[in-house]
């Protein structure tokens, strides 16, 4: 959550309760060598849950009306899921295609899938970040950052307006949030939208001595599309469950937290790889336009400019 903490956890619905009880409330109970079985257990199911399962989506998909039996078909298909992969140990065949020929997003999803499972990463697509939430508690906690979400993110904010006034420069991070902030949704935690890798995330944007930047936020869980915004309309509690399931087993959520960070006087990215990325929108720009103007002039109609005209080129 760009540069503040995440809101207060709420109480747990009745089913993560009923499953925190399975791997917590029983184990106190329990002598030590239960107990050291049950930890066993619980972590021989995280370790087969980040080997086996697509880390994209975790039930079957709901219809558009959203009913109860709807949300009924989306819980059982996850818990479906669950049980095959952390019980059964069975890989996903979408799992096991996508291990063949993985692509960057791919790589980006199972490591976070094996960070939130205490294992080390696979591809090493995320790394610590130097930063934190200004408004972070734990000043200890460590948060990561991934390139490829700080590429897309920053692509996917430079349109033709957006490059036309960065290139006056910024004043502060309001100059910067006026040029890039159209692309989210406003929200109280800054602005949401749905990030390569991360599911639905949220960004915003901060000042400091280095200068104005884009901040990003996730935890990232095991229902990243709905998390706890219960976006496909299945209740609270039902959405709690999905992403409460494995936490109660003792699963630890990596939470990613980075900043891009922008020259005041040229409005461009500080960063190397990040500059590039912002070459690459201003040369897309250009070219659109020239294809624009060169079929504005052969046919005598105005063409639509940005990069729809780059788009009809591609084709």
């Amino acid at each position: 959550m760009a540069d503040k903490n995440p809101k207060p956890s709420p109480k747990p619905s009745l089913l993560r309760q009923l499953f925190e009880g399975v791997s917590t409330g029983v184990g106190t109970m329990l002598p030590l060598p239960a107990k050291i079985l049950l930890r066993d257990a619980n972590m021989r199911i995280n370790e087969k849950l980040s080997s086996n399962l697509d880390p994209y989506t975790y039930g079957e998909n709901p219809s558009n009306n959203g009913g109860f039996v709807d949300q009924l078909r989306f819980l059982g298909g996850a818990a479906k899921k669950y049980i095959k992969a952390g019980v059964l140990d069975i890989k996903d065949p979408t799992r096991a295609a996508m291990e063949k020929n993985p692509s960057s997003q791919d790589m980006l999803r199972m490591d976070l899938l094996n960070m939130y499972a205490s294992k080390p990463q696979i591809y090493g697509s995320v790394s610590p970040s130097p930063y934190k939430p200004s408004l972070a508690k734990d000043k200890t906690k460590t948060y990561y950052q991934s390139k490829l979400v700080e590429g897309d993110l920053l692509s996917s904010m430079l349109d033709e307006d957006a490059i036309n006034k960065l290139s006056k420069g910024i004043k502060s991070k309001k100059d910067l949030e006026a040029a890039l902030s159209s692309i989210g949704k406003k929200s109280d935690a800054g602005y949401q939208m749905t990030m390569t890798g991360l599911g639905k995330a949220t960004f915003d944007f901060g000042e400091d001595e280095k200068g104005p930047y884009i901040s990003y936020y996730d935890k990232w869980d095991l229902n990243p599309l709905s998390g706890k915004s219960s976006a496909i309309g299945m209740g609270k509690e039902g959405d709690d469950f999905v992403t409460g399931l494995t936490e109660s087993l003792g699963a630890t959520p990596p939470e990613v937290y980075g900043r891009i960070y922008f020259d005041k006087k040229t409005g461009k990215p500080i960063d190397p790889e990040a500059q590039k990325v912002f070459n690459k929108a201003v040369s897309n720009v250009k070219e659109a336009k020239e294809f624009n103007e060169a079929q504005s002039a052969g046919t005598g109609k105005t063409v639509s400019s940005g990069f729809s005209g780059l788009m009809k080129k591609k084709k």
